[in-house]
């Protein structure tokens, strides 16, 4: 899943970056991540080159530190 918008495969356009969102959590959903946040499954490919595989590493060490049940898959390449 993306995560952090800052941890894309890609730059951010400059004539998009007036459009990016302000505020903390919007722009990093691992920062919105509480113990009331559903059981989660995430998969993720190792070479995704959009979706950087930092995206879920972050997210799934939230989900950990605030005890909600997760099972991750995280494959070697995607197709």
């Amino acid at each position: 899943p993306l995560i952090d918008i800052k941890k894309i495969g890609f730059p951010i356009p400059d004539d998009q970056k007036d459009k990016m969102p302000v505020e903390p959590e919007l722009l990093d959903s691992a920062l919105g991540v509480t113990r009331e946040t559903p059981d989660t499954f995430i998969f993720q490919a190792w070479d995704d080159p959009i979706v950087l595989i930092g995206n879920s590493i972050e997210y799934i060490g939230a989900l950990n530190k605030n005890n909600v049940k997760t099972e991750a898959h995280l494959f070697n390449h995607g197709y």
